[in-house]
């Protein structure tokens, strides 16, 4: 029993002796402490999709360390973040933190945490990293406390401190800005005043033609009645448009000629 307890106190004294202080952050993804430098970029993903996604029905959270990353439908809030909250059965997808804003503490038991807002500062997560030699990465959802603050833990063999300091260069630190998308414009739909309008003008074309059908018959009509033949139309003859005359005199004067009686001539 008594070497039980003395186990237990070496083991505290040894997490005491061990723990941070604190983690100076080099970039989104690594930080450096006097015993060494945590670096969670093994972890990353570079193909686009999310090194972590773990579930709280309805909700699933999305994480990647270190890149940005796109999840669900372009445009729909999620857009080169670091963390995702996502109800794909409405497609809703909330920007849980931006790499930009990345800030590491070291919490009571000498653990540190990586802090990350959204770019509309709405909400917030926080991803606690605990080492452990015997796991390649492991990340559970613990809670959202306070509220719109989401809470993980990360276990793995990476986030382990490093026995000696990395001299490789640190890595580029992410600047996320917000991606403005221009949607293609479409063509709304006609409204009831186009549609009157269209009407209108159909109308306005169907008289316009009434009237000029109405105007070259009239003029055809008026064409006929001048150049229609004075004669009898039964007789064929062109020649009978006008009264007969002879010499000059017409019949209408020839009651006015004084005849001579033939017997008179013969004397």
């Amino acid at each position: 029993m008594q070497l039980y307890i003395l186990l237990v106190q070496l083991s505290t004294l040894w997490t005491v002796v061990n723990c941070l202080s604190k983690c100076d952050k080099i970039n989104s993804c690594s930080c450096k402490s006097d015993k060494g430098v945590i670096d969670l970029k093994p972890l990353d993903k570079t193909d686009g999709t999310a090194a972590f996604t773990v579930q709280d029905l309805p909700y699933a959270y999305s994480y990647n360390p270190c890149t940005p990353v796109t999840v669900g439908t372009f445009g729909t809030g999620c857009n080169q973040i670091a963390v995702c909250q996502g109800y794909s059965a409405a497609s809703l997808y909330y920007d849980g933190g931006v790499h930009s804003s990345a800030q590491f503490a070291v919490n009571n038991n000498g653990e540190v945490t990586i802090s990350y807002n959204s770019l509309d500062g709405g909400r917030h997560s926080a991803v606690t990293l605990k080492c452990d030699k015997n796991t390649a990465g492991n990340m559970v959802y613990v809670s959202e406390q306070p509220l719109g603050t989401y809470n993980f833990e990360i276990t793995s063999k990476h986030v382990c401190i490093n026995d000696e300091v990395t001299t490789e260069a640190p890595y580029t630190t992410i600047t996320d800005t917000p991606i403005t998308t221009k949607l293609p414009t479409s063509t709304p739909p006609p409204s009831d005043n186009d549609g009157l309008i269209l009407i209108i003008l159909a109308l306005i074309g169907l008289v316009a033609l009434i009237v000029v059908a109405v105007a070259i018959t009239v003029c055809t009509l008026r064409y006929i009645n001048i150049h229609k033949p004075l004669g009898n139309p039964e007789s064929g003859n062109t020649n009978d448009r006008m009264p007969a005359q002879s010499n000059g005199v017409t019949l209408a004067n020839l009651s006015a000629v004084n005849l001579v009686p033939y017997e008179r001539l013969k004397e």
